[in-house]
Parts: structure tokens; C-alpha cells; sequence
């Protein structure tokens, strides 16, 4: 049987050696195709019953798979009678995202279907950190390709790089091979315990997988003992480095192949694209789209985003194979140029998520939002120039928050954006993330916002406004300490504002206008606890706009910048009338100092 399974891989000729790392000559007939309906259609598609599922041809089905959940998926592939026809469609990438989804024990039917370029590539994702192969986990992948059956890891065997399976091999097992001349009864005890053929003997360096050794190597010796001998010598006499600098350098030529870059190459992705780039066509150096052109980029695209709506329109076939390859490979870029755990089944779809957003930030920037002008500028322009432009846009708004930390007047605070309160100091811990982050509001379904990447020039409008406020917000903080060097009070132990790096820009406010409504003088210096029973009655929501609102006045004087400040005084506003109101509501006369966050306390 292992004999017929051998002839039928190999045919009559000889163990497949490695060659040149190039493209795939195979052409596959599926393409990328986005589902861009709306949320109806996308719950007719996860709802179709099986029966419509069969009746589609299998190109069709490998089109439309990416728009569903992973389980979804892999039932609907193992409930058609050509399951493998089916997988054969999926790219490569979409194949990995698959297996990921589903977790590594149930995706066994799928490794038992997947084509060697598709469990090569998983392979290289999985195995690799850098230049490096992670024996432990390739030795876990190849455990569950042998359960997944023996015919599929036999095929793997003999069609993997030669360079790889011998590093494999070398870091999973020690090899002594017994000399010519040497009696094998009185050698044994000083050669290692296992062997097959009584003149290869080894050990394993990982006992876990001692067992799935002497199987993968039975099962070589049994189906083409040329090719075992070929490997066991190569274990002996190939040197380590020369094996392992071959075998990336193919590892490495694959991955490109898909476009996945190694790090150096993808930072390009996020250098400004320059004017002659934004202007050449597409079509002009670029041939038509080779294999099967990854989906699952394409299904990520922001729900009323303007390349997403641009996308619905096209009816080239070309056309969208060209963009979703692009896409992908710019999730890919984003991937690596990032540092994002390629093992991780949430970060490729983040990757691409990104990469969309930015795409559509570019092209939105780009097209003035007009979609006749999107259109044609996507038959005309590289995803990854629109990109880029994007991330420029991004960039500008994280270098001035960074400018104000660094250089501006956060900087002189010695507790830096801890001076702000703390929606807009979760604001600029967002933007400084290595993928600048947003808050949306008031969406559909949503309590409190989601987070998002920015995707249209109406977010890099609106921080930049809030980048507007927090430099005026600035001249306000060096009027109202109005000294040498940041303040060092002695706070009152049982506040709530207790220690100087819990000290806000608001609560400074407030405390000062305090002292303005209850002694006519604007002064900032902590509320003594013990008057603060006294004080109380006095502190009206509507005196604090006031007597904030003529300081405000009289500090800045320009009204748009006047303007620019009700952005961040004026929540607080709305949270200490709400509050206020709430504890006469409850019939308390006087509140707990110690819970009160608009104002600084000293002992007395």
C-alpha cells in the first residue's frame, strides 16, 4: 500500500530535489471576489442552506467563502461532495486564516484537503520567528498532518524543500552512521538506541515526539528507501549553516511570492509616496493577476467606506483581482512592518483592516469624496500609494501630539498627559499607539463607542481641531499657575485627588474658580477640607461658567480660540452640574470632600 501511495506521488521518477525560489507556474482558476452588499445579503449568504451551498460550482464558492465565519466555512466545504476541489481554490492566505480561526485540532479536515502550496505556506507562518525555524511548534504541525493522514504527510515529505526537511531532521534527531568495518553486535552499545536499517542509528531530541520520528522515518524507508538514504546522509554531512541559510533563502522566496516582505522592505509602506507616483497607471506595468487572488482582505473593507462602495460598482473581474491582491499584500506589509504575531488568528484581519481604512483615507483625501473621481483614480493609482497617503495624514497627527509632549507645554509638567483628564488622556494614549486609535460615538449598537483607525479626512480634521485645543488649553495651564516650574502642594491624604500626579488640568480650574466665587479673587491654591462644609452652598454650576468663562475671556481674547476651549471645559461643565444635581436629589446637604474629584484639598 505505502508502495502504490509512493508511485502515485513521485510517478516513476526520483525524490523531488529544491530548485530556484520563484512564482508558481500553476495557474488556479479561482479569484478574489468581495461581497459588498448589505446586511441583508450578508445574512442571506451565512444562512443559505446547504443545498444552495452544493448547487454553486466550486469557483463560485471559493469566491464567497471569506465572507463568512470560519466554522461556517468549514462546514459548508465538507458538506459538498468535491470538498477538495473546494480547498484547492482557497488562497494560500485564506487558507491560513481558515486553519487559524477554526484552532489547530478541528482544522484537521482542512490539512487533510489543502494543497502542498497551501500547507507550505501555513508552514512558513507557523514554523519561522525571523530566520529562525521553531522546531517545537514544526514538530506539532507535523503531528497533526500525520493525523490528518498518512498520504498527506507522505505527499508533504516528498515535495517540502529538501533543505528544510534536513533541517528539520537535524534538530529533531542525532545521526551516527556505524563504519563498514565494524561488527554492529559489538558496536550497539555505544551507538544510539534507534535505528531502521541497521546502519543509521539516532536519537531524539525531543522524547515528546520520539514516536512520530520512528513513523515519519518508517514511513520514508518503506515508500522510497533512496530518498531515506538521500536524507539521512544529508543529516550527517550537510553543514548546519550552509542547511539553514538555504533553506530560509527559499522559505524567504516563497513568502514573496504572496507578497509578505521581510521587515526592512515592508517599512516602505509607511514612507510619503511621492507626486510622480500618485499619478501612473496601474494596467501599464502591471500583467494580469497569476493564481488564486486572496479574499479575505477584501471582506474586511470599512460598512459605507468610499472604497467600499467604489468596489460594489466594479464589474471587471481584472479589476478586483488586481485590488484584492494589492490589499492583501498590504496586509502583509502592515503585518511584519508592525510586528504583529503572524501566528496570532486576530492579526492578520487587523493587518488588513488597517491597511483598508488607509486606503480609504488616501482615496477619500484624494477624490475630494467624490466617487466618480474614486473610481477612476483605483484604475489608475497603486492601494499601496493611496495607502500611504493615508498614513501620512496619520502620521502629521501623531508627530504634533508627540511635539506636545516632548517639546510643547505638556513637556514642563513633571507628570506629563496625566495633567489631563481623562477622556483626553486616554485620547492621546490612543494616538500614540504604534496604530493611532479613535473613539466613535453614537454608532448603532454600540454602548460607549468602539475603537477604530482612522478612515476618512473627517477624523484627521477632528484631531487635529482637538490638537488645536489642547495647545490653547496649554496657554490657559501657564496663566493659571502663573510662576516658576509646576506647583508642589501638599495634598490631603483622604481626597480623592491625593498625590501631584493626580492632579488635572480641570481640577486646577475648578479649584481656582472656587476661590474666585467664594473670595473675588482668582487664585490657585488647594480648598482647606475643614472650610469645605462652609464653601459648599456657594459653588452654583452656573457661577462656574461664569467666572471660568470672563477668565477664559481675559487670558485669551481670540474668539476662535475662546471657541476651541468649550471642547474640553465644557464636559466637565456638564459632569458638575450632573453631579451636583444628583447629590441634591439624594437630600445630602453637604457632600464627602474626600469624594469629590473637581477640586484640590489641603489638611486644613
Amino acid at each position: 500500500m505505502v508502495d502504490m501511495l509512493a508511485r502515485d506521488i513521485l510517478g516513476e521518477g526520483s525524490p523531488r530535489s529544491s530548485g530556484k525560489p520563484g512564482r508558481r507556474a500553476r495557474r488556479r482558476e479561482q479569484r478574489a471576489c468581495l461581497h459588498t452588499g448589505e446586511d441583508e445579503q450578508v445574512s442571506d449568504i451565512e444562512h443559505s442552506s446547504d443545498e444552495e451551498w452544493e448547487r454553486l460550482p466550486p469557483l463560485e464558492i471559493g469566491r464567497r467563502l471569506m465572507s463568512l465565519p470560519a466554522r461556517r466555512r468549514l462546514e459548508i466545504i465538507l458538506s459538498r461532495p468535491d470538498p477538495e476541489q473546494v480547498v484547492s481554490r482557497m488562497a494560500e492566505q485564506d487558507f491560513f486564516l481558515t486553519v487559524k480561526e477554526i484552532g489547530r485540532e478541528d482544522s484537521l479536515p482542512l490539512l487533510a484537503l489543502g494543497t502542498m502550496d497551501q500547507l507550505g505556506h501555513l508552514f512558513d507562518i507557523e514554523w519561522w520567528r525571523k530566520d529562525t525555524v521553531v522546531i517545537g511548534s514544526a514538530l506539532e504541525w507535523l503531528d497533526l498532518l500525520r493525523r490528518a493522514g498518512e498520504g498527506r504527510l507522505l505527499a508533504w515529505l516528498y515535495q517540502v524543500d529538501f533543505e528544510l526537511l534536513t533541517l528539520l531532521f537535524k534538530r529533531w534527531i542525532q545521526v551516527v552512521m556505524i563504519p563498514e568495518d565494524v561488527d554492529l553486535v559489538e558496536a550497539r552499545g555505544d551507538l544510539p538506541p534507534h535505528t531502521i536499517d541497521d546502519q543509521f542509528f539516532w536519537e531524539c531530541s525531543y522524547p515528546q515526539y520520539e514516536s512520530l520520528a520512528h513513523h515519519v522515518l518508517g514511513l520514508l524507508f518503506e515508500a522510497h528507501q533512496g530518498f531515506y538514504l538521500e536524507l539521512m546522509n544529508h543529516i550527517l554531512w550537510l553543514p548546519d549553516a550552509e542547511c539553514e541559510e538555504a533553506a530560509y533563502r527559499f522559505h524567504r522566496g516563497r513568502l514573496e511570492d504572496l507578497g509578505v516582505p521581510d521587515f526592512y522592505d515592508s517599512l516602505a509602506i509607511y514612507r510619503s509616496p511621492r507626486p510622480q507616483e500618485l499619478g501612473r497607471g496601474r494596467f501599464a506595468a502591471e500583467p494580469p493577476v497569476e493564481g488564486a487572488a486572496p479574499s479575505f482582505a477584501l471582506t474586511v473593507t470599512g460598512e459605507g467606506d468610499l472604497f467600499r462602495r467604489c468596489l460594489a460598482e466594479i464589474d471587471d473581474r481584472r479589476l478586483l483581482d488586481t485590488l484584492g491582491m494589492e490589499l492583501a499584500s498590504l496586509a502583509n506589509k502592515v503585518l511584519v512592518a508592525d510586528e504583529m504575531p503572524p501566528d496570532d488568528p486576530r492579526a492578520l484581519p487587523r493587518a488588513a483592516e488597517k491597511a483598508a481604512a488607509y486606503v480609504n483615507l488616501g482615496l477619500t483625501e484624494r477624490s475630494q469624496d467624490s466617487p466618480t473621481a474614486a473610481q477612476a483614480l483605483l484604475r489608475e493609482i497603486y492601494l499601496e500609494d493611496l495607502f500611504r497617503l493615508g498614513s501620512g495624514m496619520v502620521s502629521r497627527v501623531q508627530r504634533r501630539v508627540v511635539g506636545l509632549i516632548e517639546g510643547g507645554w505638556i513637556s514642563g509638567w513633571p507628570h506629563r498627559i496625566q495633567c489631563l483628564d481623562p477622556e483626553w488622556h486616554e485620547w492621546v494614549e490612543r494616538i500614540l499607539q504604534r496604530t493611532p486609535q479613535l473613539r466613535r460615538e453614537g454608532e448603532r449598537f454600540v454602548v460607549g463607542g468602539r475603537e477604530d483607525v482612522f478612515r476618512t479626512p473627517r477624523d484627521v480634521a477632528e484631531a487635529e481641531r482637538r490638537i488645536d485645543v489642547l495647545v490653547v488649553m496649554g496657554r490657559l495651564l501657564n496663566s493659571l499657575l502663573d510662576q516658576e516650574g509646576p506647583p508642589d502642594w501638599d495634598l490631603w491624604s483622604e481626597s480623592l485627588i491625593s498625590r501631584m500626579e493626580n492632579v488635572t488640568l480641570g481640577s486646577m480650574i475648578w479649584t481656582a474658580a472656587s476661590r474666585a466665587i467664594l473670595e473675588g479673587e482668582w487664585r490657585l491654591a488647594p480648598l482647606p477640607a475643614s472650610q469645605w462644609a462652609a464653601a459648599w452652598p456657594a459653588l452654583h454650576p452656573a457661577d462656574f461658567e461664569g467666572v471660568i468663562g470672563n477668565w477664559v475671556v481675559s487670558v485669551l481674547r481670540e474668539p476662535d480660540q475662546i471657541e476651541l476651549t468649550q471642547t474640553y471645559l465644557g464636559p466637565i461643565h456638564d459632569e458638575y452640574a450632573r453631579q451636583r444635581r444628583s447629590i441634591l436629589e439624594a437630600g445630602s446637604a453637604v457632600p464627602d470632600p474626600r469624594l469629590m474629584g473637581f477640586f484640590l484639598f489641603t489638611d486644613g
